[in-house]
Formats: C-alpha cells, sequence, structure tokens
C-alpha cells in the first residue's frame, strides 16, 4: 500500500449543518477543525435550504477539502427513507434540525457518523476525538451539556417508564456508530406530539434517546465544552461550543497554536437522566425567567 493510499483510507467525513447566516462563523469553526484534526478531514455541508453557490465559495476558501449536500438532491432520498417512519419526517419538515439527525444517517455511507456544529471552535491540535469509547458495547461519544436541555417535561420522564435519556447529552459535537441507530425507538419516541415543551430541543432529546440506548461515553469536560464564561477558556480546553448565548465570548479566544502537540481527548461512561435531574433543572430555568 503506497502512502498516498494510506492517507486517503485515514480520511475522516465530519459532516455539519450549515445556513446561509452561518457561512463566515462555519468557515472559521470548520477549518480550525481541519488544522487541528491529527488525521486529514473532508468536511461535507448539510445545507439548510438557504445555502447559496457565492456561500459554498467562501468556505473553501478557508475549508478547500469541503463538499455540500443541498437539501433540493437530499429531499427525495431521505423523505423516500422516511416514508415508513412518519413522525421521524415531520421532525424532518418542520425542523432543520431533522436534517441534523436523519441526513446523516441515511446519507453517510460509513460505519460511524462524526459531527461538529458550526459554532464549535478548536483552540489546540486534538488526537482521540473522533474514536470510539474503548467499551465495545458502547455506541459512540457526545459532548456534556451545562443542563438536562430536553423537550419533555420531569414529569412526563416519570410517567413514560420505556423512555430512557442520557445524562446531560448535548448533540452539538458527535460521534456515533450508525449501527447503533435503532429508527422504531426514534419514530417511538418522536410520536408523542405532547412531548414538546421545548420543542426546538427535539432533535437533541432524540439523540439523548439513543444515547442512552447505545451506552454512550461522555468527552472530558475540561477538554471539550460549552463555554459560558471566559474562565472557561482555560489551558485544559481544546474544543470550545460558543453556543448563540454566548457567542460573543468567541473573541476572547486564544489564537490556534499549530506548534503544540495534540492534546489526547478522553471520555467517561454517559450516565442517565433521572427526573429529579430534570426536574431540578426546569426549576432553575424558573428561577433564572423570573429573577428568583
Amino acid at each position: 500500500m503506497n502512502s498516498e493510499t494510506a492517507t486517503a483510507q485515514r480520511e475522516l467525513n465530519v459532516h455539519t449543518l450549515v445556513g446561509h447566516g452561518q457561512i463566515a462563523l462555519a468557515a472559521r469553526c470548520l477549518g480550525s477543525l481541519v488544522r487541528a484534526h491529527h488525521e486529514p478531514v473532508h468536511v461535507i455541508v448539510h445545507d439548510d435550504g438557504s445555502v447559496t453557490p457565492e456561500d459554498m465559495a467562501q468556505f473553501r476558501e478557508t475549508v478547500p477539502h469541503s463538499s455540500v449536500v443541498l437539501r433540493g438532491d437530499a429531499d427525495e432520498c431521505v423523505n423516500d427513507f422516511l416514508a415508513k417512519y412518519p413522525a421521524c419526517k415531520r421532525l424532518r419538515d418542520t425542523s432543520v434540525y431533522g436534517l441534523k439527525i436523519f441526513d446523516l444517517q441515511v446519507l453517510e455511507a460509513g460505519e460511524n457518523i462524526a459531527y461538529a456544529d458550526s459554532d464549535i471552535l478548536f483552540l489546540k491540535p486534538v488526537a482521540g476525538l473522533f474514536e470510539m469509547p474503548p467499551d465495545p458495547r458502547s455506541g459512540g461519544a457526545f459532548m456534556r451539556d451545562p443542563q438536562q436541555a430536553y423537550c419533555l417535561r420531569s414529569v412526563q420522564l416519570l410517567t413514560t417508564p420505556k423512555l430512557k435519556l442520557g445524562d446531560r447529552v448535548n448533540a452539538g459535537l458527535f460521534y456515533f456508530r450508525r449501527s447503533a441507530f435503532d429508527w422504531d425507538l426514534v419514530e417511538w419516541f418522536l410520536s408523542h406530539d405532547n412531548f414538546a415543551v421545548h420543542p426546538y430541543w427535539k432533535e437533541q432529546t432524540s439523540w439523548s434517546v439513543l444515547a442512552a440506548d447505545a451506552n454512550c461515553w461522555i468527552w472530558n469536560e475540561e477538554q471539550v465544552k460549552i463555554v459560558r464564561t471566559a474562565s472557561d477558556l482555560n489551558d485544559k480546553l481544546a474544543v470550545a461550543h460558543f453556543i448563540s448565548t454566548y457567542r460573543k465570548l468567541m473573541e476572547k479566544a486564544p489564537a490556534f497554536d499549530d506548534k503544540l502537540s495534540p492534546t489526547q481527548i478522553t471520555c467517561l461512561p454517559g450516565g442517565q437522566c433521572s427526573f429529579l435531574d430534570l426536574f431540578r433543572d426546569e426549576l432553575a430555568r424558573k428561577r433564572l425567567r423570573f429573577g428568583k
């Protein structure tokens, strides 16, 4: 085997979901991923329906080794597959985040799915991120959320014994074994129309259902984290998720230093979200909302 063939075999597909308004941000963040990852990366952009040819030209200036899956091209194939999963299709039809969960699973040809949101910035070189946990029973790894960011109420979790959720699963960055994706389980979960107190978290909650079912692990939160304060940007942090609430903190991120040795990303077994876990976060959000 020559070196060119070996490099091609090691290349990793990393998917992302992007809209017209996020192109510049996505180029910066996915460009940092390409620089940081210890093996070659091919970025696959999933268009939310608003990406233009000019957008992709701009994106490729920073991330030349990339391709785009236009929503119009994906719709027929994915919707045909989802015909037998009406609740899944309804989520894809009504939420752009439906593309993030279903299009990746249907269109990816490899054994595993690597995904990164367009607002995740890599601060230093990394190794061991997009790898399966050491437990052969595990279906993948996710990053940890500061809260139980799910679409249902704690009482609904308590009164639905079959439903299991991973503890504080965030789907902004993940590596998942495609064979662990249980379509019937996701369809069952999404068929509960009453799980809609936070409908924008339905996709993330679906990933949490899968994470619990597949014994997924969680990346070390000191290394891979949702940044909420400037103090989070310390020397241990390698991968920073700047969700919209804290996007301005990206201006304080240190410059990428490619001379550093790669940080070996570690992970730990994920836990399960209990009724009390979800209830405590509900109370915390209510106190924040009413200033108590």
